[in-house]
């Protein structure tokens, strides 16, 4: 058992390989690594916290058109009908559209022939 333990002693990763690993936080007392962990804890929680504070409401984000107000499914089908309105309206101002020679004529277009 001896052995064993001397064994193990030898094969024991020094401290610098631990720091490169970051199995150890750095060459200072564990009381004091633990409490800079918590500071920087708390550092980042006061951070959250503050762009939590700052972040703008519901109503803002609906008032600027970044949010649309009302259920996802109802915005969905909404979304959809204006698109279908859309291309319902572009069709028939394309089917209403004069021919290339209306406007030669009433000289929109130069006569290229």
């Amino acid at each position: 058992a001896r052995q064993e333990l001397e064994k193990k002693l030898q094969e024991k990763p020094d401290v610098e390989s631990l720091v490169e690993k970051h199995i150890l936080l750095d060459r200072v007392s564990p009381a004091i690594a633990g409490s800079a962990a918590e500071f920087e804890s708390a550092v980042r929680r006061d951070r959250i916290n503050s762009s939590l504070r700052s972040r703008p409401t519901r109503e803002s984000l609906v008032d600027r058109n970044i949010l649309h107000d009302g259920t996802p499914q109802l915005q969905q089908k909404q979304f959809e009908l204006e698109r279908k309105q859309r291309r319902d309206s572009l069709a028939k101002k394309i089917a209403h559209r004069a021919e290339r020679e209306e406007l030669v004529e009433a000289n929109i277009l130069p006569d290229l022939d």
